[in-house]
This record gives structure tokens, sequence and C-alpha cells, in this order.
């Protein structure tokens, strides 16, 4: 199972040249697909007209969110991401 949930992190984009959603949509494409069963992974708190028609981009509640990470096999570090943003906390 992957588990994935972070924010579009816009200025990873101008700072880093770090295009995440671009990266992403592959994978969120395919937890949708799939319902979910073996794959979530999504975008937080986007804006973007693209990712709202198509996914959700609301964020889970924490217990949802501690157990999909827990009962996770693989974990993605995504460019943009820091140590405090991968926590169960």
């Amino acid at each position: 199972y992957v588990f994935y949930a972070g924010s579009e992190r816009q200025n990873a984009k101008d700072w880093a040249g770090c295009h995440r959603d671009d990266l992403l949509l592959p994978l969120i494409e395919h937890s949708k697909g799939n319902d979910y069963r073996d794959m979530d992974v999504r975008l937080i708190g986007t804006n973007k007209r693209k990712w709202k028609s198509r996914f959700p981009t609301t964020g889970l509640k924490q217990d949802a969110y501690n157990h999909r990470m827990q009962s996770s096999d693989y974990c993605l570090i995504m460019c943009g991401d820091t140590p405090s943003s991968r926590s169960l906390a």
C-alpha cells in the first residue's frame, strides 16, 4: 500500500524547480482508478481547477491520516518535503 498526502508547495517551483503536481499526477490517477485499494496519493489544498474537478483536494481527519501512514508499505518523499512534514503528529 502506498500513501502520500501533501500540499502542492507553490514556492518549491520557484525555489527549486520542483513540480510535484506534475510528478504526482500519474499516481493520483492510479489511486482514483483503483478506488484507493492499493494506493492513496493526493495533493491537499490546491486551488487549481484541473485538480479540483478531477481529484479530492481536501485533507483527511488525523486518525485516518495516521492509519494510512502506519499501514503503508512505502513512504514517498517528494521534492519540497522536510523531515517535519513526514510525521504522524
